[in-house]
């Protein structure tokens, strides 16, 4: 499911004395929280796989240096 579209959440409610019943509700982005994960998370996520390795290796070599 793409992060830009509609999610529904059940939420279980109860009240003092009754029977339990669901509650839905629906989240969804704005066209502002769109242009965010379509810009400039899409960019960090791309720079990560791009970079991945090397994150991974400087990350051993500073726990290695700390020891």
């Amino acid at each position: 499911m793409p992060p830009t579209s509609r999610t529904r959440s059940p939420t279980t409610f109860r009240a003092a004395g009754s029977s339990p019943h669901i509650a839905t509700v629906e989240y969804a982005l704005t066209a502002l929280g769109r242009s965010l994960v379509e810009g400039p998370m899409a960019a960090l996520g791309r720079w990560a796989l791009e970079h991945g390795e090397e994150l991974l290796e400087a990350r051993e070599r500073e726990a290695g240096e700390r020891l």
